[in-house]
Order: structure tokens, then sequence, then C-alpha cells
């Protein structure tokens, strides 16, 4: 049986994992944020704005971990 590489499957397998990640991180921040209320003690009353800035962290490790 001969091996031959389908860059296509690799590329559509690689963009799920980073929106399984990215959808998980933005669910587990959402999470932190609004119901836990685990931020910083200068962000206690502005949800909206700690919410921002872990989608942005989000973002950005989901860039990193999927390499694109």
């Amino acid at each position: 049986m001969r091996y031959t590489p389908v860059p296509h499957d690799m590329r559509r397998a690689i963009l799920f994992l980073m929106l399984g990640i990215f959808g998980t991180a933005l669910f587990a921040a959402a999470l932190s944020v609004y119901m836990f209320h685990d931020v910083d003690h200068d962000k206690i009353g502005h949800w909206n704005e700690a919410f921002a800035g872990l989608c942005i962290e989000s973002a950005l490790f989901t860039l990193i971990v999927g390499g694109e």
C-alpha cells in the first residue's frame, strides 16, 4: 500500500482543531467572567472588558497552537 498525503484533509483537521480550541476557550472565558467573577481587581464591575481581554488571549492561543 502506497502512502499518499492528502493536504486537504490535514488542513481541514487543523481548522477543526483550531475551532474547537477557540470555542472551548470562549466558553471557559464566559463561564469564568460572568458566572465565577474570576477577574483582576481592577476589572471588577467591568465584566465586558475582562471578557474582551480573555477573548483576545483565546484568539492568540488558538493561532499559536494551530500554527497558521
